[in-house]
């Protein structure tokens, strides 16, 4: 009999553990509570993952800045980010992913067309910064690859740093009204939030000397169980061919450039065959 209500007890516990709903916090730059906003290409692929997760699970999008998104993931066990570059200090914190939310080209040096005739060798990041000192911005805590974070960390006092959810968005706006020379920012980010013809108008993208061609983002949650737990239900759904065929998808919408939207899909197939 003791046997029993012992059995009892702990199918009971299982049940009960299994229909509570546990909720996800997922940290975006986006502004939430702003009714007026609208969900960029990769926070809306989040959101397609998240709701093809099970019944328990609840994705919640909350707002917060760059530098403090990695202290409230290791703080908390149910914490997730997303399109972040896998870096070997951010896997000793973070479950990573097995499979990229996003792929881009490498981050450009996207500058003023009236400071391109300024800019004349193959190295453009340190023409830009240290021979003309041109007003470069970036934004504290984002990762934009090991050559160009080693360069800023050399060169640290020469750029204009946001901080801060809305400093990048900020930034590229500066850039457009002419109160920056230029930003290290991916050519489709201003693509999608300017018009294309604007773009084209006044900005330059230049390629980035000792980067490579493609940068890959990944979802990271909490080192924890219930992180864990998270990650390994995120692999199943980003593990299934209709997903992987609506990220690929999703991308080629988002560039209008036919070469980038190959080069993007040949990218991605490539890392969902591994």
């Amino acid at each position: 009999m003791r046997i029993i209500v012992v059995c009892l007890m702990i199918h009971f516990s299982v049940l009960s553990y299994a229909s509570e709903i546990i909720t996800i916090d997922v940290v975006t730059d986006i502004a939430v509570s702003d009714p007026k906003s609208e969900l960029d290409l990769i926070t809306g692929l989040m959101v397609h993952i998240g709701e093809r997760l099970p019944s328990q699970f609840k994705l919640n999008l909350i707002e917060g800045s760059r530098k403090r998104e990695w202290r409230q993931l290791t703080d908390s066990d149910n914490v997730c980010l997303y399109n972040k570059v896998k870096t070997q200090k951010r896997e000793a914190i973070a479950q990573f992913s097995k499979y990229p939310i996003a792929t881009f080209p490498a981050n450009r040096l996207t500058i003023l067309k009236s400071k391109k005739s300024e800019i004349h060798s193959s190295e453009p990041l340190k023409e830009a910064i240290i021979d003309r000192q041109l007003k470069i911005g970036i934004t504290i805590g984002r990762a934009y690859g090991k050559y160009i974070d080693d360069f800023i960390k050399a060169n640290s006092a020469l750029f204009i740093k946001g901080e801060g959810q809305t400093s990048a968005d900020r930034q590229r706006k500066m850039l457009m009204k002419g109160r920056l020379d230029g930003v290290i920012e991916y050519s489709t980010v201003f693509i999608n939030q300017f018009s294309a013809e604007k773009v084209g108008q006044e900005l330059e993208f230049l390629e980035i000397e000792n980067t490579q061609a493609s940068i890959f983002g990944y979802i990271a949650c909490s080192k924890s169980k219930l992180g864990l737990s998270i990650i390994n239900e995120i692999n199943e759904i980003m593990s299934q061919e209709n997903i992987q065929q609506h990220i690929i998808d999703s991308h080629k919408k988002a560039f209008f450039n036919p070469q980038e939207q190959r080069i993007i899909a040949k990218e991605f197939h490539k890392k969902f065959k591994q």
